[in-house]
């Protein structure tokens, strides 16, 4: 590990980082000036600065892993928002500091890091950004305070897990310190079972940002209200879990496309919006809507699907490359494009879905 003080060390890091992606005549001159392992690690930084989303992450330090599993800023500045502004703040599991910055900004914060090397570097980040705040290299375990932020990491031998079992710290500990709080938020992966989630009781929210669904959150503690719910990040909405969505065999005249953490969230009925095949599929209806959990599309066709018969329809509808979308059905939709491409151009929006084991397409157009 080096000391990003030491004058050699900040010349490593500019050299470097005048082109992270150089020749191996370049990486040889960096090795016979800075050595081998002080080159090799100022370009491995140079290589994650570039990568990086964070404001001042040109002076920032990562390990690849590390940033790998950092939140994105947009995440980590809401999740913090949900704590009192000026209360102090235990992250238990810091590693380079990606949360820990975004709960800085909102007040004080202690960080707990096993490793010696991310806990350095997570000091580094908040120095770079203007904060003095602890980090502590030490189990999170052992950590205390009135609010907790945990996210254990998901990762064995390199490769991502679902299993808690092997989560670092277990799940099932944190949860015990942070039911003791007055509010502790865990982070994990809204791929995980049902089951599993449910387990840790608490509120259970899942998260929009992007259009994804970026994770799920547990929250427990004295302060929660518990549930079941979708939250959209960039709008603010929360949507609790309500009952499945009425079937339907055919689109009408709109589709919908819900937000995936609606779905995970088993609150896509509040639209009370009939849905096409399974439960989690495209809902649909005879008035266009406009939400920040919906794509809304006009619907121009509505058919069983036949390569031939669709290609033609295509052609019909100006040709050029389809948008493919599906809920339910498993085509492999890579091969499909092809298939469908008629031209260089954008084209229209299919969307497939499933009703008692036949497939079936909607034509649509973007509302």
């Amino acid at each position: 590990m080096f000391d990003p003080q030491e004058a050699v060390v900040q010349e490593a890091l500019r050299r470097a980082g005048e082109n992270p992606r150089p020749s191996p005549k370049q990486v040889q001159r960096l090795g016979e000036t800075f050595g081998v392992d002080l080159a090799r690690w100022a370009l491995q930084q140079a290589i994650c600065r570039e990568r990086a989303p964070f404001d001042l992450a040109d002076q920032m330090l990562f390990t690849p892993e590390a940033l790998e599993q950092a939140t994105h800023p947009l995440l980590a500045e809401w999740r913090a928002s949900r704590f009192p502004a000026g209360a102090l703040v235990t992250d238990m599991t810091c590693g380079i500091g990606a949360d820990l910055l975004a709960l800085a900004k909102r007040g004080p914060v202690v960080g707990y890091e096993l490793d010696p090397e991310r806990a350095a570097y997570a000091r580094h980040n908040l120095r770079v950004h203007g904060f003095a705040d602890e980090v502590r290299v030490a189990d999170g375990l052992l950590a205390e305070g009135e609010y907790l932020y945990a996210d254990p990491a998901r990762r064995t031998g390199g490769q991502r897990t679902l299993d808690p079992d092997l989560f670092t710290p277990h799940p099932g500990e944190v949860a015990d310190l942070l039911a003791r709080a007055k509010l502790g938020g865990m982070k994990l992966s809204p791929l995980m079972a049902d089951e599993t989630l449910e387990e840790f009781g608490g509120r259970l929210e899942f998260v929009s940002a992007q259009g994804e669904c970026r994770e799920a959150l547990i929250w427990l503690g004295t302060e929660v209200e518990p549930g079941r719910f979708a939250v959209h990040v960039e709008c603010g909405e929360t949507v609790a879990a309500c009952g499945s969505p009425a079937p339907a065999s055919v689109a009408a005249a709109y589709l919908f496309d819900p937000d995936p953490a609606l779905v995970r969230s088993h609150a896509s009925g509040c639209f009370n919006l009939p849905v096409l095949g399974v439960p989690w599929g495209f809902l649909t209806g005879e008035v266009p809507l406009h939400s920040p959990w919906l794509k809304s599309y006009r619907v121009l066709h509505d058919a069983p699907f036949e390569t031939k018969r669709w290609r033609a329809l295509l052609r019909e509808h100006g040709g050029g490359q389809p948008v493919l979308k599906q809920r339910g059905p498993k085509l492999d939709l890579a091969k499909l494009q092809k298939v469908l491409t008629l031209g260089s151009g954008p084209g229209k929006v299919v969307a497939f879905y499933e009703v008692q084991r036949k497939i079936r397409a909607a034509l649509l157009e973007p509302l």
